[in-house]
């Protein structure tokens, strides 16, 4: 299975039925996804410090963009705020 699948699925499941879930079950909801998101986030980084041509690079640079877009699309369905990745990652002290 692909990052993106994995991906895909997580932002899904976590979204389905966002709108009945309670304060705290929402919350806790949107940690666990935004923390896999992550752990795949910096994975994807430490395979782009690997990578071995211009194609894979860009591979990775594709790949990031599409976990960004998933992400904005996962803070959506919450409405929490929209940031980077990178910069949600920082905030909670993840590098």
């Amino acid at each position: 299975m692909s990052m993106k699948t994995i991906v895909l699925e997580l932002i899904d499941e976590a979204t389905k039925d966002v709108s009945e879930l309670t304060i705290k079950t929402k919350h806790k909801t949107f940690n666990k996804a935004e923390n896999e998101l992550f752990t795949l986030h910096t994975t994807l980084a430490n395979l782009k410090d690997q990578a071995k041509s211009v194609k894979d690079e860009k591979l990775i640079d594709e790949t990031f963009n599409i976990f960004q877009e998933l992400y904005d699309k996962l803070t959506q369905a919450f409405n929490f705020t929209q940031m980077s990745i990178q910069e949600a990652k920082e905030r909670k002290g993840i590098i």
